[in-house]
């Protein structure tokens, strides 16, 4: 996983399942995630099997500011666009990672506004959030972190 926003390349290694438990808890700064898993492809053997995952992940925060609106604070969406590359191993009950590296593609960051009501703090809420982006985006563009498959090099300008 990247340290961002000081080093964009996957830098922080986690390993086990009580590692991989207190993931949630690092997300526990945003009022709001979000995570898109878009664009796979598997190579799959008899007992092993890699993959490549796109994911597109959001991550709501207040930033103390008044909405334009008037109806509530202003709001920060930053977006990861995601590579993961993945090892799977086939056990007696199916398949399970083997390893996971997240290369972050790039970050951008968009001013919105909440049109939803707030979700609880305890509770996990399933009722979508609408989020509508105020003004252009602040796009934050990393290395690269190796090839792009498929359609070739991934640019993304402001609208």
């Amino acid at each position: 996983v990247p340290s961002y926003p000081e080093d964009l390349r996957p830098v922080i290694t986690r390993a086990g399942t009580e590692s991989l438990r207190l993931v949630p808890e690092g997300l526990g700064r945003f009022e709001l995630t979000f995570h898109e898993v878009t664009n796979s492809s598997f190579t799959i053997g008899d007992e092993r099997a890699s993959g490549q995952v796109q994911c597109t992940a959001h991550h709501l925060s207040a930033t103390g500011a008044a909405g334009a609106s008037g109806g509530g604070p202003a709001w920060t969406d930053t977006v990861w666009f995601i590579r993961y590359h993945d090892e799977y191993v086939r056990v007696a009950t199916g398949w399970k990672f083997a390893r996971r590296v997240l290369h972050l593609q790039w970050v951008e960051e968009h001013a919105v506004e909440r049109v939803g009501p707030p979700s609880a703090p305890v509770t996990p809420d399933p009722t979508p959030r609408l989020l509508r982006r105020r003004g252009p985006a602040r796009g934050v563009v990393g290395p690269r972190s190796g090839p792009t498959v498929g359609s070739g090099d991934c640019r993304r300008t402001a609208p």
